[in-house]
């Protein structure tokens, strides 16, 4: 009987560490590079993350205007990093919705655009969004006016 129990033990913590090397290894396939992030203030994270500070934290290899966000395992505008959580890049309301607006699509059409843009201003140029992009690319602590709130 403590055999069968053993073994069972034996089991689940394979199926648990395989299912954290799996993860692991999808990461790396979008071409995450690891570091050890440390403790540390969550304003500390914050900026090391908006500046990515490599010897720190693990960072992703991302498009200029992106870092890696370490909860979501994907690459973020580099100042929508927040405390504690962080937002997958898709995700990044305010851009996106800015943007939406200005450039009169839909957010899917924006996301679409953000994920080979990022932030770049002459990407969103070259689709017609270079007015947008500079109305609507700021940091998060800056109001964005004149545009209807969501």
């Amino acid at each position: 009987m403590m055999a069968r129990v053993f073994l069972l033990a034996v089991v689940l913590v394979v199926q648990i560490v395989g299912y954290t090397v799996a993860q692991k290894s999808s990461c790396e396939e979008l071409g995450t590079v690891f570091y050890p992030v440390p403790a540390t203030r969550c304003e500390e994270f914050s900026q090391e993350a908006k500046f990515g500070a490599p010897s720190q934290y693990r960072i992703k290899k991302c498009k200029p205007d992106l870092a890696f966000d370490v909860h979501e395992c994907a690459c973020n505008w580099k100042y929508a990093f927040t405390c504690p959580n962080t937002l997958n890049y898709p995700e990044t309301p305010k851009f996106i919705a800015c943007m939406a607006d200005c450039m009169y699509k839909t957010s899917q059409e924006i996301q679409d655009i953000f994920s080979q843009c990022g932030t770049n201003f002459g990407c969103w140029d070259s689709r017609g969004g270079g007015r947008c992009h500079s109305r609507c690319n700021i940091e998060p602590e800056e109001p964005v006016t004149g545009l209807n709130e969501h």
